[in-house]
C-alpha cells in the first residue's frame, strides 16, 4: 500500500511537472515567410568575358574543349585566389589566369546591398 502511494505521488509530480514545462513551449512555424531571407546577387562582368578572353589569350595551338577557372570576386570587384577545375593543359591554364588578373573589376557579389566577396566558376569553351 505505501508502494502504491509512494507510485502514485511521484506520477502526480511527473504530471504536474510536465504541465509547467508545457506551458514555456513556444511553438515555431518554420515555414513563415515573414522571415528575413536576405537577397543575394551574384558577381557580373560588366562586358563580354568571351570577347575579352579572345582578344588576351593568345595560345599557339588548336584548341577543342573546355577550360573551367574557379576564383574569388572580392569586395572591390576584384580577382584572385585562382583555381583551374577543367584544364586544357597548363599553357592555357597561365594564359586565362593573366587575363583574368588583368581584367578590369567586376561588379562584386551584394548581400542585402552589401558587397561581399563570393566564388565564381568561369566555364571558358574552345573551338
Amino acid at each position: 500500500m505505501k508502494k502504491t502511494i509512494v507510485v502514485l505521488f511521484l506520477l502526480f509530480m511527473y504530471t504536474g511537472a510536465f504541465a509547467q514545462l508545457s506551458k514555456n513551449i513556444t511553438v515555431v512555424n518554420i515555414s513563415d515567410t515573414s522571415a528575413k531571407k536576405p537577397v543575394v546577387t551574384k558577381p557580373s562582368y560588366p562586358g563580354n568575358i568571351g570577347e575579352y578572353l579572345m582578344s588576351k589569350v593568345k595560345i599557339g595551338r588548336p584548341l577543342k574543349g573546355s577550360e573551367t577557372i574557379r576564383f574569388l570576386v572580392n569586395t572591390d570587384g576584384t580577382l584572385s585566389q585562382f583555381n583551374v577545375i577543367h584544364s586544357l593543359g597548363s599553357d592555357v591554364d597561365s594564359a586565362m589566369i593573366k587575363a583574368l588578373r588583368e581584367m578590369p573589376k567586376w561588379k562584386p557579389a551584394t548581400e542585402d546591398g552589401k558587397p561581399v566577396p563570393m566564388r565564381y566558376n568561369l566555364p571558358i569553351g574552345m573551338g
